[in-house]
């Protein structure tokens, strides 16, 4: 099946959210994921869609998908790191009450603030929901927290394998933004997957965030691929 239940987003939201696999997808197949949603009760169906395939845009259209978000993905390969940073750590459950506060509201570029069918307070309590299960490792791998005084001045939850490392999500108190803290996690982050022998790092961001892709490209990031996020309410 061309098809999959989002039981994290689906437990979640209270209501069945599935993703269609793949970025690509014909009409045959569509049609075979759309009788699985009825018969499921789905009521949101994603579809992430390689943008370099004509065929998947006119689908989307012809069968009313939303478009909600451009997704971008970044790869770097990492060169040596010089100097250290001492101001960051892994963070642990005793910062998970500062961590949601810092998220609240911070990630305004997602799909999900996009789609008005969703509500925001809703959708800031995913965000905290995110970096709770990140911290005690049940969904990222762990998050670096950048603390100075006592205070956590930003974080970045991540995720590596043997060939990269992943940002899923990085972001900075609104009282310490533009002073370098986005700056040091990053390259705290890419010396710890050096001394893991990874010498390649990844990240996707909005099409809307602007001041993300600026920054990932300053920090010497090739954009890798581009991709059309649509939204299907089914029920």
């Amino acid at each position: 099946m061309d098809v999959t239940r989002l039981d994290w987003d689906s437990n979640f939201f209270g209501f069945n959210v599935a993703k269609i696999k793949g970025s690509s997808i014909n009409e045959n197949q569509l049609k075979n994921v759309l009788e699985y949603c009825r018969v499921n009760e789905i009521s949101l169906l994603q579809f992430k869609s390689n943008l370099y395939q004509k065929k998947n845009i006119n689908l989307a259209e012809k069968y009313k998908f939303n478009f909600v978000d451009l997704r971008i993905t970044y790869l770097k390969k990492i060169s040596q790191i010089k100097g250290k940073i001492f101001k960051i750590k892994l963070a642990n459950e005793k910062d998970i009450p500062e961590l949601k506060n810092i998220c609240n509201n911070l990630f305004k570029y997602s799909r999900y603030y996009y789609d008005s069918n969703f509500d925001k307070t809703l959708i800031n309590n995913f965000y905290k929901n995110w970096i709770e299960k990140s911290v005690i490792g049940n969904f990222d791998h762990g998050v670096y927290v950048y603390k100075e005084f006592k205070k956590i001045m930003g974080f970045l939850s991540f995720r590596k394998n043997k060939s990269f490392g992943e940002i899923s999500l990085i972001g900075t108190s609104k009282k310490y933004q533009r002073i370098g803290v986005a700056h040091e996690l990053l390259k705290f982050f890419e010396h710890q997957l050096l001394k893991s022998k990874i010498n390649k790092i990844k990240v996707t961001t909005q099409g809307r965030n602007i001041s993300a892709q600026n920054f990932y490209q300053k920090n010497d990031f090739l954009t890798q691929k581009l991709e059309a996020y649509y939204h299907l309410w089914i029920i």
